[in-house]
């Protein structure tokens, strides 16, 4: 038994640290998709232009009307949730600013016939 105490153990995903950290990142999960109908509810309203209570930093209660920019962001992330994000083209430029173009062309060549490969060639049957 001295043995099996004196071993080094090695930290990995399926220790009970690594389960505890999952289950903290799944508990704050659960958290946030308890109140994903709120969150909607709250971009809709922003979307639409609703006005939206404001707390001051003096302590005064007043309400705000959303402005373009922040109707147009609501409106995205409801679509980005509902259909998915957009792909976007992946582009490359180098130092001087102009896009980089690459052209990767594969060349394939066979090996020489072995020299110790006595094996016949088998033509194709007609057909």
């Amino acid at each position: 038994m001295e043995i099996a105490r004196t071993r080094r153990r090695i930290v990995s995903d399926q220790t009970v640290h690594g389960i505890n950290e999952r289950l903290k990142r799944y508990r704050l999960s659960e958290k946030c998709a308890e109140v994903t109908d709120e969150v909607i509810a709250f971009w809709i309203s922003v979307m639409r232009g609703e006005p939206q209570a404001m707390t001051r930093p003096d302590g005064r209660k007043t309400y705000d009307l959303p402005e373009l920019e922040d109707r147009f962001k609501a409106s995205s992330l409801l679509m980005d949730r509902a259909f998915g994000k957009a792909p976007l083209p992946v582009r490359a430029e180098d130092s001087s600013g102009q896009d980089l173009l690459r052209k990767i062309i594969y060349e394939v060549h066979w090996l020489p016939k072995a020299p110790d490969d006595h094996s016949r060639v088998i033509e194709p049957e007609p057909d």
